[in-house]
């Protein structure tokens, strides 16, 4: 896998705490996050019609969330 320089942020929703409460037996609270992420892709391999490769500049990959730091 290869990184690439595509990026983007997406919004999740992250459990910050647990806690019981008189009423209820259970409750998560969540917080919605932005998240940075970056394209990996499989390495590129050229098609010559003999097997079922994928041509080049349809590469396979996946979003990974990038580490960031609070300032």
């Amino acid at each position: 896998m290869n990184p690439t320089n595509k990026l983007r942020f997406v919004k999740r929703i992250i459990p910050i705490r647990e806690h019981n409460e008189p009423d209820t037996l259970h409750v998560v609270v969540g917080r919605e996050v932005t998240v940075l992420q970056q394209w990996w892709e499989e390495s590129m391999t050229i098609n010559l019609g003999w097997t079922g490769e994928i041509p080049i500049g349809q590469a396979k990959g996946e979003w990974r969330d990038v580490p960031t730091e609070e300032a």
